[in-house]
């Protein structure tokens, strides 16, 4: 059974065929234990008392909505899948920076993103919309931020992680993904890690996430924070801050 109804399917098709210009990869860690049928049947089975979605069911549902997705640009859009619970799988987890610990992961990969862009969780509601715009971006190299911006982020020479905390009900979220993959987009030391704060509720905790959007920015031993959805130059003073 599809997941992405069909009349967003037509509209994807339809735009990807316009907007899309160089070639995206999106490349998901999971581990196939998660993707057989005992699996499933544990998971219908299981009394989920908490909101939270199951780490097998979400690593399942994110890999039919990436395969879903390519299969409306089949041309420009290509997704690769990386087995942690093989050797393979767990080196070239390691060779950008993953543990494992937290899947599945969406790692992507174009030839405009100069840094990192990851999606920690099931891309759902507000963000599999964020999943959309971040490829129609990459895809164009379509960078909208200010030229003084771009200027400034030369400043950041060594590695600086943009956290940001969302869920799939937050309409303020998508606003802030997309600033952090910008600045991802156009420095080669930023890594925008988006985490699904449902799923991960350790890390989230962890950082005092009690609304979303949660902004988290480290730079070796400096850490700047901040709530809501905010302009483009107070997102880079706080970059700034740990640099």
């Amino acid at each position: 059974m599809a997941i992405i109804p069909d009349e967003d399917i037509k509209y994807l098709t339809g735009r990807f065929a316009t907007e899309l210009k160089g070639e995206v990869q999106l490349n998901l860690f999971t581990r196939s234990s998660y993707h057989t049928p005992e699996a499933a049947v544990e998971v219908r089975h299981a009394e989920d008392e908490t909101n939270e979605v199951f780490t097998g069911e979400a690593n399942r549902l994110t890999a039919q909505i990436l395969k879903e997705l390519a299969a409306t640009a089949p041309h420009s859009i290509s997704v690769v899948t990386h087995d942690l619970d093989t050797l393979q799988g767990q080196q070239t987890a390691q060779a950008v920076g993953l543990n494992g610990e937290m899947l599945p992961v969406i790692v992507y990969q174009s030839e405009t993103l100069k840094g990192q862009s990851r999606y920690f969780g099931l891309p759902s509601g507000y963000e599999f919309g964020s999943l959309v715009e971040n490829v129609v971006d990459l895809s164009g190299g379509q960078r909208d931020l200010k030229q003084v911006t771009l200027d400034q982020l030369k400043a950041v020479k060594e590695p600086v992680q943009v956290m940001v905390f969302v869920t799939p009900t937050c309409g303020y979220c998508p606003a802030a993904v997309r600033l952090a993959n910008q600045f991802a987009m156009a420095n080669e030391n930023i890594t925008a890690d988006i985490v699904e704060a449902n799923e991960f509720t350790v890390v989230a905790n962890s950082y005092e996430v009690y609304g979303v959007p949660k902004i988290v920015i480290r730079g070796g031993d400096k850490m700047a924070e901040f709530e809501g959805t905010q302009p483009e130059h107070i997102f880079l003073q706080n970059i700034l801050k740990v640099v």
